[in-house]
């Protein structure tokens, strides 16, 4: 018999050690000595996983990854068992904050554009607000200070083509404010803030209408309850008809059915005068309030807008407005005053320090 012999590679993960197999009896395996059954890489083999299962460890496998889970899992006591719950709660409150950072960069998005107007860059509801002028409805403002109401009116006064008129209302005014008086003294009659808009045609904005007289604004109900054409008698005794163009907007802080925690100085309005209104909503528009500082400073109205969102969370009866944004951009603009002291000028105003620790505590 021939003892002419055959030379292969071992096969096994990769040895690649050469092994001869006599060429009569062909190849029937694929493995070097060491790694056939009973070979001495075998019996290592058996022997780590003996020496694996008396200590615990992983056995040719990548070791699990030791998480806070991990470790909170097997720890039975003090200090451990402490250490690895304060480890989880850091986790959780870090996660807790970038799931909020990627919902205010959604909300951010998702965000209506503000309007490119003639008039300029306008509040995204102010199309509603043309709406209801041009409908012949008079409507009523809510939202809160610094949200732009008064711009808002000014600007649709602009693209009615109207001269523009306002009153701010105060809870010792009375109706002479709206139609006029007659002077004690000489006569003369005095006009109030309504006649030339009926007469002439106009704009006029009643402003923090919740902070006036109910018996004066509801004064008003008469006048807003005539149809173009109709006549309204003014204390001259002149019976005026009233203009095609005559216009009414009402702003104010609440719905006016009373204060709140924020407005307390708000009066509850008669039924009758909210009833001639309709009423729309007008909160901050924070894309139009990015937009109304240059590119470089919207950090700033993003500052603010998070303080203020901080502020709502934490229920501080601190107002943060976009005047904020507007005043401290301008300051910052200039180049000489730091951020803090900007804040301090603009957003937090001499408020309480706690108020103000319990604010950034949610930021």
């Amino acid at each position: 018999m021939s003892n002419a012999l055959r030379t292969f590679k071992c096969e096994e993960n990769g040895c690649g050690a050469p092994f001869q197999v006599p060429v009569h009896r062909g190849r029937r395996h694929h493995k070097c000595e060491a790694h056939r059954p009973g070979g001495t890489a075998q019996t290592a083999r058996r022997e780590r996983v003996r020496q694996a299962k008396a200590t615990g460890a992983g056995v040719g496998t990548i070791a699990a990854p030791v998480t806070v889970a991990t470790v909170a899992a097997k720890a039975t006591g003090d200090p451990v068992a402490d250490a690895a719950q304060a480890a989880q709660a850091a986790v959780d409150a870090l996660a807790a904050a970038v799931a909020e950072r990627d919902a205010q960069a959604a909300a951010q998005a998702a965000a209506p554009a503000p309007m490119a107007t003639v008039e300029g860059l306008q509040h995204y509801r102010y199309p509603e607000l043309l709406e209801d002028l041009q409908a012949g409805n008079f409507p009523y403002l809510v939202g809160p200070a610094g949200s732009g109401k008064t711009t808002a009116a000014r600007h649709a006064a602009k693209a009615l083509g109207m001269s523009f008129s306002f009153i701010a209302c105060t809870p010792e005014m009375g109706e002479h404010k709206f139609f006029g008086f007659i002077t004690a003294g000489t006569g003369e009659y005095k006009k109030g803030v309504t006649r030339d808009a009926w007469q002439y045609g106009g704009l006029v904005l009643i402003d923090e209408m919740d902070k006036g007289s109910a018996e004066a604004v509801a004064a008003l109900n008469g006048m807003l309850a005539l149809p173009i054409g109709a006549e309204f008698t003014f204390p001259d005794g002149e019976n005026v008809p009233r203009h095609p163009d005559f216009y009414v907007i009402a702003a104010g802080n609440t719905t006016g059915h009373g204060a709140d925690d924020t407005y307390v100085a708000a009066a509850q309005l008669d039924g009758s005068s909210l009833d001639r209104f309709t009423v729309l909503e007008w909160g901050y528009d924070e894309s139009l309030e990015r937009a109304m500082v240059p590119s470089e400073l919207v950090w700033w109205a993003e500052r603010v807008q998070t303080l203020r969102k901080a502020a709502k969370t934490a229920g501080a009866r601190l107002l943060i407005t976009p005047r904020a944004t507007e005043q401290g951009a301008r300051l910052l603009a200039r180049g000489n005053t730091p951020q803090d002291r900007v804040e301090d000028r603009t957003v937090w105003k001499e408020c309480p320090e706690d108020t103000r620790r319990s604010v950034l505590a949610h930021v």
